[in-house]
């Protein structure tokens, strides 16, 4: 199968690029001028210049292709517009140039977040009969990119995966975590205990070229290690995976709100844009994010290999060996 792949420089979509090469798929990938493309390159990967909102550059490639993964989205912005300019009307502007170009039947899987869905309660995960209720601008805008996708579920075959925080060789974004605790400090949010869900990137990149076969009917799946963690189990892994005995530092909520803002202002000083925001602090406060995995692993047979444990001492092995921690 041709699959068009955006966000394939991206964390994420580099091992989605890998998964999908694994399973004979043709892959052509959607990159910005300024992108790195090495990893794309070494993998033999396709690529065509483009960039979400202008998805008429690449109608022609759009003409070849049997399937389209959509990745690309940004996590936070100097201005929540921005996410939605991006993961709402970008998804949107992307879909309905694919339904419009392509046959109809066409594939189109999407990459949202656990973040569209809203909090769980306690170690379960967030029932299915409940509407999806966002607590952050980020989670929104990925949830109205839902609603552009399922909006052409009668023209295209349409499949949604919502992971939750994702972790593995190559990522920048937990990078800080591990580096913390090298520094023998696991900083864990003070006051009632929090549970989560994490998958490793390898396993997503599985996941999503398992949606190559899925019905295409609008199925929303979410994704997970099929592990329940806290923060203190996860600062426990990660201390041991780095080989380090450290100390936990409870970290009152408002004092992370706090450095939320600051770091937000000193993005906008610097003209760059902060990773950790007050968009993250509402998500980083509720108590429980877990996923589950029983509906994707029913219809498509897709398993975890990595517990958090195990893919923690593999990405800490090589981020030593590029020189990252």
């Amino acid at each position: 199968m041709k699959v068009f792949l955006t966000g394939g420089t991206g964390f994420v979509g580099s091992h989605a690029a890998e998964a999908l090469l694994e399973e004979g798929h043709e892959v052509v990938a959607m990159v910005r001028e300024t992108s790195d493309v090495e990893h794309l390159r070494m993998l033999g990967v396709e690529m065509v210049t483009g960039s979400l909102g202008q998805a008429v550059e690449v109608r022609s490639v759009l003409q070849e292709v049997e399937a389209v993964v959509h990745i690309a989205g940004i996590t936070a912005g100097v201005d929540p517009t921005l996410l939605y300019r991006v993961n709402a009307a970008g998804t949107r502007d992307l879909v309905d140039r694919v339904a419009e170009v392509c046959g109809s039947g066409t594939r189109f899987v999407y990459i949202s977040s656990i973040s569209a869905q809203g909090p769980s309660t306690g170690p379960g995960p967030r029932s299915k009969d409940l509407l999806p209720n966002p607590v952050s601008h980020y989670g929104q805008s990925k949830l109205d990119g839902e609603g552009a996708v399922l909006a052409h579920r009668d023209e295209l075959a349409v499949t949604i995966l919502r992971p939750p925080v994702v972790y593995g060789p190559r990522d920048r974004d937990m990078l800080e975590v591990f580096a913390l605790a090298n520094r023998r400090i696991t900083p864990v949010l003070s006051g009632e205990s929090r549970s989560l869900s994490v998958v490793h990137g390898e396993d997503l990149g599985r996941a999503i070229a398992a949606c190559l076969s899925a019905p295409g009917q609008g199925e929303v799946y979410p994704v997970d290690d099929g592990n329940c963690y806290t923060w203190q189990q996860l600062g426990e892994l990660t201390a041991e995976a780095v080989g380090k005995k450290t100390l936990t530092l409870p970290v009152p909520p408002v004092m992370m709100a706090g450095a939320a803002w600051l770091a937000e202002v000193g993005g906008g000083l610097l003209n760059t844009t902060a990773t950790f925001t007050r968009d993250k602090y509402r998500e980083m406060v509720q108590t429980s994010w877990v996923c589950g995995h029983d509906e994707i692993r029913g219809d498509l047979g897709w398993e975890p290999r990595w517990t958090y444990g195990e893919g923690a001492r593999q990405t800490v092995e090589w981020y030593r060996e590029r020189g990252w921690l």
